[in-house]
């Protein structure tokens, strides 16, 4: 068997498989490992969206300043550090053309997903 063949046969089988790990939660929230860091970034997603694709200035649902108070003291201000969001603008982006405002999450996942076998196709 041509070793051609047998990687795509491999990528075939590897897309199979998490997609059918992962076909009952699409409709869900973050959760299980991680839930935190998808969390926050499902937050940018929205944050994007309410601050009208502001990219130099992410923002989440956090109502704390994050420097110099010790998150004592709230403020009106949700705008956040963060890494370079440009994945969470994307699905922003996405979100917003497709008109979806409902289940967000379910394109939050789908690109992550979707990210996830182009990154193997790059191993292959």
């Amino acid at each position: 068997m041509n070793s051609k063949y047998l990687i795509v046969s491999v990528f075939i089988f590897y897309i199979i498989l998490v997609s059918w790990i992962h076909f009952d939660r699409f409709d869900e929230f973050p959760q299980r490992t991680h839930a935190w860091a998808q969390s926050d970034r499902y937050a940018l997603v929205l944050g994007f969206m309410d601050n009208g694709f502001d990219f130099f200035h992410p923002q989440t649902y956090v109502m704390n300043k994050q420097f110099p108070d010790n998150f004592t003291r709230p403020s009106d201000n949700r705008i956040t550090a963060s890494d370079f969001p440009i994945i969470e603008y994307i699905i922003a982006g996405i979100i917003d053309l497709t008109g979806g405002s409902t289940h967000t999450h379910t394109h939050t996942h789908t690109t992550w997903l979707f990210l996830g076998f182009l990154s193997f196709c790059f191993l292959c």
